[in-house]
């Protein structure tokens, strides 16, 4: 039977990483040029779009590959039934979620205005940054629950 409470840990990656997965696709950056309307990018299309040789940028690069990770991870966990190994995945999912989370900050404080509008985060980055935390949460879960 599946037990949720023994299996938080695999749930809560998964969860995460689809909210990384997914936030990628949204809206990174948003662009309000008053009259004009509204401009918006992608994660995806933020490697492309920005010109910028600041290591942030890559943020959302590291957030669909982490989310990836996150995800296999806790399927991974999900199905075994090894605690070492469990430990070891909780370990790193908390390492690697807190460089998303990292990231997504240094991402954030790199928007700002120009002479043309207002530039601001858009909601795809928040996505990613609170699946970022609910993958590190279900790694300090996974290590709790373990000892």
């Amino acid at each position: 039977m599946f037990d949720v409470k023994s299996n938080l840990f695999g749930i809560l990656a998964i969860v995460g990483g689809l909210l990384m997965i997914v936030g990628v696709f949204m809206d990174w950056v948003v662009f309000d040029l008053g009259f004009l309307g509204t401009e918006t990018v992608s994660g995806m299309e933020v490697l492309d779009e920005l010109e910028s040789d600041e290591v942030s940028m890559y943020a959302p690069m590291i957030a669909l590959v982490i989310g990836v990770v996150s995800l296999l991870v806790g399927g991974v966990s999900l199905l075994g039934k090894a605690d070492d190994m469990k430990r070891i995945m909780s370990i790193a999912t908390i390492i690697l979620a807190i460089v998303v989370v990292i990231f997504a900050f240094m991402f954030n404080g790199e928007l700002s205005g120009d002479d043309f509008g207002i530039v601001e985060a858009g909601t795809g980055l928040w996505i990613a940054l609170v699946g970022g935390i609910v993958s590190a949460v279900g790694g300090v879960l996974g290590i709790v629950k373990l000892n």
